[in-house]
């Protein structure tokens, strides 16, 4: 018997027959891992995490009801609680989930049992399937105020040209950290409106060339320091790496878990959120900036920050309408970038 996450026939019977509920997760978390390493390492986390709650609770990810799981996944949109049995572990303290951030762990956890009722000696029988989890109204995006905006923009180009070059991407240009992290300088180039640069899309999976507004590009210019290849934003100085294609040496880019660090690390020296700084934080407020701007499309917007449906945009949009009256410009991309890259 065949799934369509795994063909059990290239393995012993007797060795996935006897598997245990943890160890047909970790064969389906490294199934994952070999088409995309980060979603394997996402898979194996939100699977353990479900395990460790179910049988904190009591329960058994043998054989979950579908009620367990339904409660569970209620469980994920609730406060913080304390006094839960058994140790907490460190993920009940960012309780609640977003409901979009809960159906996406349901939809794990589908996938999941449906590979483990693939293994003959197992049940034909999901307990995810099809549960529904609600999805809440709102048209509220946090982002960060005119004043934190440029504070965070001036700080990181007065500490590190590193640093400013990740924000500009992020905030500038808004990309996702994804992104950022895989910007390299050699897709950097020039059109007859101005400088460009060349990324992948990891949301639609495409290759993207955008307008690269100058306040960002100064400062990427600055962080390169007359390097015109490997990454953008680098991880520390010392450590390098030789490139597969070209065989010479350039500095290490920075991971995603990197960027996590340096986004930690504006945050102390900036002041500005000390507890809330993130990269996405600054997409948002780019986005949403830029859909205050009354003469700029709103499809050029939906298209310069990868929205690959009118629903991704649609709440930056309303929120942007709902509550600011007058146009910002963001300092990232200067009075005159929208009228450039329309």
């Amino acid at each position: 018997m065949t799934s369509g996450f795994f063909d059990f026939g290239a393995i012993s019977r007797d060795a996935i027959d006897n598997s245990t509920i943890d160890q047909l997760a970790d064969r389906f978390c490294d199934e994952k891992g070999r088409k995309n390493a980060e979603t394997g390492k996402r898979y194996r986390r939100e699977l353990a995490f479900f395990f460790d709650t179910l049988r904190r609770f009591g329960g058994d990810p043998e054989e979950p009801s579908r009620q367990q799981v339904d409660r569970y996944l209620a469980y994920l949109l609730m406060e913080h609680q304390a006094g839960h049995p058994g140790p907490c572990v460190r993920e009940c303290g960012e309780l609640p989930y977003a409901p979009a951030s809960v159906a996406r762990r349901r939809d794990v956890i589908s996938a999941f049992y449906e590979y483990v009722s693939a293994v003959p000696s197992r049940p034909n029988y999901n307990p995810a399937k099809q549960l529904h989890v609600e999805q809440a109204e709102k048209t509220a995006v946090d982002i960060l105020t005119e004043d934190e905006n440029l504070t965070v923009w001036n700080t990181t180009r007065a500490h590190r040209w590193r640093d400013g070059a990740a924000v500009g991407l992020a905030g500038g240009m808004g990309m996702r950290r994804e992104e950022v992290v895989l910007a390299r300088a050699e897709n950097l180039g020039q059109n007859e409106k101005g400088h460009t640069l060349r990324f992948w899309r990891v949301k639609g999976r495409y290759w993207q060339t955008e307008i690269v507004p100058r306040p960002v590009h100064d400062v990427i210019m600055a962080s390169l320091d007359g390097r015109t290849s490997g990454p953008i934003v680098t991880a520390a100085k010392t450590k390098m790496t030789r490139n597969a294609d070209t065989g010479l040496l350039e500095p290490e880019h920075l991971s995603v878990r990197g960027l996590t660090y340096v986004f930690e690390q504006i945050r102390e020296y900036s002041g500005v959120r000390p507890d809330d700084l993130h990269c996405h934080l600054l997409r948002h407020t780019s986005i949403t900036y830029a859909c205050t701007l009354r003469d700029v499309s709103k499809d050029r917007i939906k298209k310069f920050y990868g929205h690959v449906s009118d629903k991704d945009h649609r709440r930056y949009n309303a929120f942007a309408n709902q509550v600011f009256v007058r146009e910002i410009i963001n300092p990232m991309q200067g009075p005159r970038f929208w009228t450039i890259a329309a």
